[in-house]
C-alpha cells in the first residue's frame, strides 16, 4: 500500500468567493463538502484542474497540494482521502459466440 497525496481545495490568488471550481469527476465529494456552492467544470485529470484556476479560467480547483502550490495557488482546504483503485479487464462470455460483440449501453 503507498500512501496518497494530500488533496486540496485551492484558489486563484485574485479569487474572493469561490463561484466557480475545477475537478476531476472523482473528487467531486470534496467539491461538494468544501465549495457546495460553485459552479463545477468537470476535466480529465486533477492536474488540468489545477492549470484552469492558475490562468484565472475558474476561481479554483480540487487538486494535489503539491501541483497546487507549485501553480501559485491559494491553498484553502487540504485533505487525505483514502482512494482505491480497480483494474479492470475483459472476461470472455462463454454464452457470446466468438468473434461478437455484446450490445452496449
Amino acid at each position: 500500500m503507498a500512501p496518497t497525496k494530500q488533496m486540496c481545495l485551492t484558489s486563484h490568488p485574485a479569487a474572493g468567493v469561490l463561484r466557480s471550481v475545477a475537478l476531476h469527476p472523482v473528487t467531486q465529494v470534496f467539491a461538494d463538502t468544501f465549495a457546495p456552492a460553485a459552479d463545477r467544470r468537470y476535466v480529465d485529470a486533477k492536474p488540468a484542474a489545477v492549470q484552469l484556476a492558475a490562468r484565472g479560467e475558474v476561481d479554483g480547483c480540487i487538486g494535489s497540494v503539491d501541483v497546487a502550490t507549485q501553480a501559485g495557488l491559494t491553498v484553502r482546504e487540504v485533505f487525505e482521502p483514502t482512494m482505491v483503485w480497480c483494474l479492470y479487464r475483459p472476461v470472455t462470455n462463454p454464452l457470446q459466440p466468438a468473434g461478437t460483440r455484446a450490445n452496449r449501453c
